[in-house]
């Protein structure tokens, strides 16, 4: 991601947590077998904004999103999968290094 790019998002995000948007649903498509996010509209509280994760790309049928530009609803959820891929992570990748005592002649952890 550029710092154009990640810019662009954080301006987005912002706006998502200011109009207090929020995952109203999730699952996948029946035809294609994408996973899609419905995030609540800032407009209209009846009216869910679905968005579409096709090969790692997030596609949303927001109006600015159309056009190329970052809607708050692809920001809320780039956050949320940042976040699961996060909690995802294993362990031994996300402990200290802590250091541990070997048979050597000489070491300095004996």
């Amino acid at each position: 991601m550029t710092a154009i790019q990640a810019s662009a998002m954080d301006r987005a995000l912002t706006q998502a947590h200011k109009s207090e948007l929020h995952i109203v649903g999730h699952g996948f498509s029946t035809v294609t077998d994408d996973r899609v996010i419905a995030v609540s509209s800032a407009r209209d509280a009846v009216r869910a904004h679905v968005v579409t994760i096709q090969r790692n790309r997030l596609h949303c049928d927001y109006e600015a999103s159309q056009y190329g530009r970052y809607c708050s609803h692809r920001a809320l959820v780039h956050e949320v999968l940042s976040q699961e891929a996060e909690a995802a992570r294993p362990a031994h990748e996300t402990a200290p290094l802590l250091p541990v005592r070997g048979n050597a002649a000489i070491s300095m952890w004996k």
